[in-house]
């Protein structure tokens, strides 16, 4: 069968640098947060509201204890109704704010996950692959928590804490201005040894974020490598590295909480201080007639309503600054400064891909992976790609498709060079069969098609391609489910979701990575042969299968040692030349015979 490609449209770009100051930049904090600006000033305003009421109640308390005192009875229970009213408005404010307050942080925290998972999978893959997995899922679990309380809810909280020790402020001086000038000069001291403090707290809170990182790549890597550690009894081996991530991650909390409980002792000490000057000095001033009963009540409460909130507002202004510093780890791999190049737009593959003198290694001073490789790989036809095991061949699969960008030499497509070619369109332009299939907990279906609505005669076809009709009928319906992580499906039928849905996408390149590893030699074959047909793809597999019924399917074999081609040619020309391919299939046929 010859299947025709859906025409996909190619639009070319002329390449040009430009500076990035130029380029309109969506900030990954204006992206997270501009959203819900007009909600949090809202949030803000209510905060505000509540925190002055706070404040009103001293003056409150003063009205009642010296028009008591003064006055008498019967003016005092003229008071009453004025309790009840700021009783009342200072319920609904606090209720309004609560409702105002939670519904501002679950938004922003919505649309901040939203925006990390978005900007994750906006990610190049050759970008994404530059952080640990465990550095996107702390992100999402770890840090959260602490973004939530310590950013978002006390950013709101600080400010309002603000203005309600300046409104305190504000009526201490009316009470009496000399009194306030002293804790005024007094209260100087928390801040100051917050001052200190905060810059530690920022790189530590930052220290803490990377050890759950750590922490987490490491649970997801033994948890997914679970059956191993068990069939090979390294139990006490995992736990004792185990224990040295622990010990990171708990010591790295504990040296931020050992810093944070010193400014919080600091702080509450120098507070502690501020209230007794105001005793002794408030009762001197009484004493001498300088200040009323009911004016020292108020006073004090005033001052309540101010140390208190000044040792607030240094922690929360500590560990505000101490969360923004993920945050700013977080603009730093979504928003990273790099030479920006408009690249080009491609649709379709006309000629093939070029290699010319092409090297390649993974660091600027390690040993070459791939060295001077010169090939041709023409639209339409099929490729295997054979060696022994670290002769390269993964590695050239990574490097045509456009996973990495630092290699010696040209790759073309057509006649653009890979580089110049946008991300996007690399995307769209190769279809990937790895031997280590992921799933996700849905339905086989769902697996295949990936969300997205397809022609059901082209769907059909993949199925029978893939050979998935079989697997289909022994599970029920096309629409079971396939259990976490492929639970409910074995390793050959994993891979034959994975082959339907490359297939489905139909890409102009198929890259297959051991892709029929798990397949028995009938339905491989099958598969094989299905593929084949597909004459208007350009196929390079890896494959450890020397079968010569799979092998003659090919248009030409690469033959890898050492990271470079040492042989090209159809199968029957590579076994009369007798090279390094025909060693390796001679070993091949010999274990084939000992099974």
């Amino acid at each position: 069968m010859n299947h025709k490609r859906r025409k996909k449209k190619s639009n070319i770009v002329k390449t040009k640098r430009i500076d990035r100051k130029e380029m309109p930049r969506n900030n990954f904090y204006n992206e997270a947060f501009a959203k819900t600006r007009p909600q949090y000033l809202a949030t803000q305003l209510i905060s505000l509201i509540t925190h002055v009421l706070s404040v009103i109640l001293a003056l409150l308390i003063q009205q009642f204890i010296d028009v008591g005192i003064d006055q008498g009875s019967n003016a005092l229970w003229g008071l009453v109704p004025y309790a009840v009213i700021y009783l009342i408005v200072n319920l609904l404010a606090n209720l309004i704010e609560g409702k105002v307050l939670n519904c501002y942080v679950k938004n922003t925290m919505s649309q901040l996950k939203m925006t990390i998972l978005s900007r994750i999978f906006k990610m190049p893959m050759k970008r994404y692959k530059l952080n640990p997995t465990g550095t996107y899922i702390s992100a999402l679990s770890n840090d959260m928590n602490t973004i939530d309380l310590d950013y978002i809810r006390g950013g709101i909280l600080t400010v309002s804490k603000i203005v309600m020790i300046f409104t305190g402020f504000a009526l201490m001086i009316y009470i009496n201005w000399i009194l306030t000038l002293i804790v005024l000069f007094l209260s100087l001291v928390p801040v100051l040894i917050s001052s200190k403090y905060n810059q530690k707290l920022q790189e530590q809170q930052k220290t803490v974020s990377k050890e759950n990182g750590v922490f987490t790549s490491f649970v997801k890597d033994v948890l997914s490598g679970y059956s191993v550690i068990n069939s090979f009894n390294i139990e006490e081996e995992i736990l004792n590295q185990a224990s040295t991530k622990i010990d990171k991650q708990e010591g790295s909390k504990e040296k931020y909480e050992l810093n944070f409980n010193s400014l919080m002792a600091l702080t509450t000490t120098s507070t502690i201080a501020i209230v007794l000057v105001v005793f002794i000095l408030g009762a001197w001033f009484t004493i001498k007639g300088l200040m009323t009963t009911g004016s020292i009540f108020a006073f004090i409460q005033l001052l309540n309503n101010v140390t208190a909130p000044i040792n607030e507002v240094i922690t929360g202004i500590s560990k505000r600054h101490a969360a923004k510093g993920i945050l700013d780890k977080y603009t730093q791999i979504f928003d990273e400064e790099e030479e920006f190049q408009i690249k080009e737009d491609k649709g379709e593959i006309n000629s093939g891909i070029k290699l010319r003198n092409v090297s390649f290694k993974y660091e600027e001073n390690g040993e070459n992976i791939l060295q001077n490789i010169t090939l041709d790989l023409d639209s339409g036809k099929q490729y295997a790609v054979v060696g022994l095991s670290g002769s390269g061949k993964s590695t050239f699969l990574d490097l045509i498709s456009g996973s990495y960008e630092w290699y010696e030499g040209d790759i073309y497509l057509d006649d653009i060079q890979l580089r110049e070619i946008s991300d996007e369109s690399l995307a769209e332009l190769f279809s990937h069969v790895e031997q280590d299939t992921f799933v996700f907990d849905d339905t086989i279906e769902e697996n295949i098609k990936l969300y997205k609505e397809w022609p059901q005669d082209q769907f059909e076809q993949v199925l029978e391609d893939a050979c998935l009709k079989e697997v289909i009928k022994e599970k029920g319906s096309i629409t079971a489910r396939v259990g976490e992580g492929g639970g409910q499906l074995s390793g050959g039928e994993k891979q034959r979701v994975s082959i339907a849905r490359a297939l489905l996408k139909d890409s102009p390149v198929l890259i297959m990575d051991e892709a029929t590893s798990a397949l028995d030699k009938k339905t491989s074959l099958e598969v094989e042969n299905n593929i084949s047909k597909r004459k208007n793809t350009l196929r390079i597999s890896i494959t450890h299968k020397l079968d010569p019924e799979i092998l003659k399917n090919f248009d030409a074999i690469i033959m890898m040692n050492n990271g470079e081609i040492t042989e090209f040619g159809r199968f029957d020309e590579l076994v009369n030349s007798k090279g390094d391919f025909y060693s390796l299939y001679r070993i091949n046929e010999l274990q084939e015979d000992k099974k």
